[in-house]
């Protein structure tokens, strides 16, 4: 996710993901570019000064909004 939308890392070259308890390849992850990483690194540091100047009370909304959604989604998110 980048700007609030998803995106895909053109990498030429994947990795793998392990399932730490079992050692087990679980998914494969792109080589990023790095204009990508200092791309995404500049826009979460944006992310994270807009979000600190959000009044508490709205912050807090938020994340209700967000524990309402992650209880009403929990079988798909287990």
């Amino acid at each position: 996710m980048r700007g609030g939308k998803r995106v895909e890392i053109e990498g030429t070259r994947l990795y793998p993901a392990y399932n730490p308890a079992f050692g087990e390849v679980i998914a494969h992850a792109p080589e990023t570019p790095r204009e990508e990483i200092e791309t995404t690194v500049l826009l979460a540091n944006d992310a994270q000064e807009r979000w600190s100047r959000t009044p508490v009370t709205e912050r807090v909304a938020h994340l209700f909004s967000l524990e309402r959604l992650m209880r009403e989604n929990a079988d798909i998110l287990a």
